[in-house]
This record gives C-alpha cells, structure tokens and sequence, in this order.
C-alpha cells in the first residue's frame, strides 16, 4: 500500500512539475521537444509499477538461482570432505612408506639387516603411533640401540618402538 501511495505522489510532483517547465519555458520550437520528452517521462513513471512486478519476477528467478547454488555448495562440501579423508589416507600411506624406507636404511647403517617394518598411525592426526621392526639379529644390545635409533629418527618415544629378533 505505501508504494501504491508513493507512486502517486510521484506522478503529482512530476504533473506539478511538468505544468512548471512548459509554462516557464517560451512558446517556441523547443516547448514540442520538451513536451514529448515530458510525455516520455510521465509514460515511463505510469508504467513504473508495471516494471516493479516484472521485476520481483526476476528477483524470485534469482532468489531460486541462488538457492540452487548454494545447494551445489552443500553437496560440494560432501566432496571436499570425500577429498580430506583421501588425502589424509594418502598421507599415511607415504608416512608408513617413509618410515618403513628409513627404518630399513637405519638399520642396514648399524648392522642389524632389517626384514619387515609395521607402522600403526595415530587415527585422529595421523602421527606415528608405533613402530615394530623384525631383524634377523637376537642380541639384546642390538636390538635396544635399533630401538633407540628408530625412536630418535621417528620423532617418538623408545616405548612406542618394537624390536623384534629372529
């Protein structure tokens, strides 16, 4: 209801305004130019609200585009979370390779041929957790410097570290 009132306040203020201009305004060619571009302005304030519907029109396509879109956003967020859980999966998989690859270099270096490296990563952030190594070498001395060795190349405690003898 107010914009219906606006409306026709803006159609007095222009008739008032325009009844002002052609008066003012000498009788000479240019009072027919203007005239005709006054009659285009107050056409163009007629069909204003005309426009105004139209253009809600056009506001709910857009609200419904932008609803669309967001649901794509929601339902690619579903796939960046797909994503985060392969790549974190990926990661494990090289941290286990790399420790596995060190653990073996580490103990080809001290003596102690390694045969097989297990690597258990911690579920939430993806550290190591723990590390079991098996040898071909029985010594405890061996086995306790392997151990010690292992734990300072991973970032880990020695009781996180499993030595096994063969």
């Amino acid at each position: 209801m107010t914009e219906m009132l606006e409306w026709v306040r803006r159609m007095i203020f222009l008739g008032i305004f325009l009844t002002i201009l052609l008066q003012v305004l000498p009788a000479g060619t240019y009072r027919k130019y203007v005239r005709f571009f006054a009659g285009m302005v107050f056409v163009v304030t007629i069909l204003n609200p005309l426009f105004s519907v139209l253009g809600q029109k056009n506001l709910e396509q857009t609200l419904e585009r932008e609803l669309f879109q967001e649901e794509v956003l929601q339902s690619g967020q579903l796939d960046f979370f797909y994503m985060e859980r392969q790549q974190q999966a990926y990661y494990e998989q090289q941290t286990r390779e790399a420790v596995e690859q060190m653990v073996t270099e580490l103990g080809d270096s001290c003596g102690v041929p390694v045969q097989k490296v297990e690597v258990t990563m911690e579920p939430d952030t993806g550290a190591v957790a723990q590390v079991r190594v098996w040898t071909s070498v029985t010594g405890g001395q061996m086995q306790q410097e392997m151990r010690r060795q292992t734990a300072k190349a991973c970032g880990i405690e020695e009781r996180q570290v499993e030595v096994y003898g063969g």
